[in-house]
């Protein structure tokens, strides 16, 4: 698994993502207005909520709250739900921690690989600034 901590501007990181680069240069962008309108310190629900708006009025098709069957030995045994899913093939997961335990990144990428995306991004609103990395499966 590679993770990519990625600054609001870092084209250099955005342009190996080829197709989805625009994609991922607006939720950055997005994701900063957001946190610079609403400040940390609120539930991730929230700053989920706000940021599926500012996606929706930019024009990108966005899925919020996504629910994904999980099954075990073709049981089901439950689903997994995702914050985020862009273009039907972004997947964002929202976080409003000081601190961000590395099992995010875990769900993240157990997420990515089940549903077969080649990454996803991670935004954390709890902090002075929003963080934001790419995560992706080996």
């Amino acid at each position: 698994m590679k993770v990519t901590e990625l600054q609001a501007a870092d084209q250099s990181v955005l342009s190996t993502f080829s197709n989805n680069s625009m994609i991922l240069g607006q939720l950055s962008k997005l994701a900063n207005k957001v946190h610079g309108s609403l400040g940390s310190g609120l539930a991730a629900a929230i700053y989920k909520r706000a940021l599926d708006i500012e996606l929706r009025y930019a024009g990108v098709d966005v899925d919020c709250e996504v629910e994904e069957p999980i099954y075990y030995d073709n049981y089901w045994i439950g689903k997994r739900k995702i914050d985020l899913l862009v273009n039907n093939n972004v997947l964002v997961s929202v976080k409003s921690e000081y601190s961000v335990d590395y099992s995010a990144v875990l769900e993240l990428h157990n997420n990515l690989k089940a549903m077969d995306l080649p990454y996803g991004v991670l935004l954390n609103f709890g902090k002075e600034k929003a963080e934001i990395a790419l995560v992706q499966p080996d």
